[in-house]
């Protein structure tokens, strides 16, 4: 359901479901989802408590200086309207484009674009519009942001890293309960939906990505968990760590992705078995001391007898 400024409408998202399909009372099913009236500012994101004031600040300062942020965590856990809060450090004098599946994100800019993806009409042969050639053709829009409102499936993933790394800065969401989990799932639907090598996936999500956010619930509440660095691993062209740059108390450990297999552990000897070796080694040599001499001796009397003949 289209965005109506003017009766001041944000939006919904709406899926409904035929009896046929749905069987019940008879009935269709219906879900209905609504968007924010108006743009989210981060300012109600600490009066909701979900983190503190400088980490607010920290994010804001990283997007204003044209960093480029994934937003990961669960279903309904508030990723898109973290999102349109830190869309507040982006300068006013940007320009924005915006890709979304459907349209939620409202931005307080005077410059924004908005392309928004369809499916392709039934029993037509006009085909579909997806977000990755959403994301193509913002990079033919000038933007100096491009931001995706969900990533969902591996083109658009590769599409939107590909922009990332010619110098668009951005910010993105993806499903994920965590950034090391962000960074699997990703390279399975890019190995999957474009046949990208995982170890290439890496990479692409290094040089693309400069910050992780995380958001989840805890007691109830949504609230970020953690905010990360992404850096490659030193010696590794291939290995991700992330580094916290702030941990909830509530956030698990993260650690590094490396594709480098761990040394394999060497085998332990007991003392008894290594002196058990060496003792049976001593003795295998003093008999083969103490064979020699009768060996030479025996390889000389033909010799001497013939000499005496």
């Amino acid at each position: 359901m289209p965005r109506d400024a003017a009766c001041g409408f944000a939006g919904a998202r709406l899926k409904v479901l035929h009896p046929a399909i749905a069987p019940g009372d008879g009935y269709p099913s219906l879900a209905l989802r609504f968007f924010e009236p108006n743009p989210v500012d981060p300012q109600q994101l600490l009066a909701w408590d979900m983190l503190p004031e400088t980490v607010l600040a920290q994010l804001l300062e990283a997007v204003g200086n044209r960093t480029n942020v994934l937003v990961v965590g669960g279903t309904g856990t508030g990723k898109t309207t973290l999102l349109s809060a830190l869309c507040h450090g982006i300068p006013q004098s940007a320009r924005i484009v915006k890709i979304e599946d459907p349209e939620e994100l409202w931005l307080p800019h005077p410059n924004v674009a908005t392309l928004e993806a369809r499916p392709a009409p039934p029993g037509s042969s006009i085909p579909g519009y997806t977000v990755t050639d959403g994301v193509d053709d913002a990079m033919r829009m000038a933007p100096s942001h491009i931001l995706v409102g969900e990533v969902r499936t591996g083109d658009a993933a590769l599409s939107l890293f590909r922009a990332f790394m010619s110098d668009h800065s951005g910010l993105a969401t993806f499903h994920a309960n965590g950034p090391l989990e962000a960074l699997i799932r990703l390279g399975v639907i890019m190995f999957a939906d474009a046949g990208v090598p995982f170890e290439a996936s890496r990479t692409l999500f290094v040089q693309a990505i400069q910050q992780v956010v995380h958001i989840g619930f805890t007691e109830g509440c949504r609230r970020v968990l953690g905010v990360y660095g992404v850096r490659q691993e030193a010696g590794a062209a291939h290995d991700v760590r992330f580094e916290p740059i702030w941990q909830s108390e509530h956030a698990d450990p993260i650690p590094s992705l490396s594709t480098t297999p761990a040394a394999a552990p060497k085998p332990r000897t007991s003392r008894k078995t290594a002196a058990g070796k060496t003792n049976r080694r001593t003795a295998s040599t003093r008999k083969k001391r103490a064979a020699a001499p009768a060996e030479d001796t025996k390889a000389a009397a033909p010799t001497e007898t013939r000499e005496q003949a």
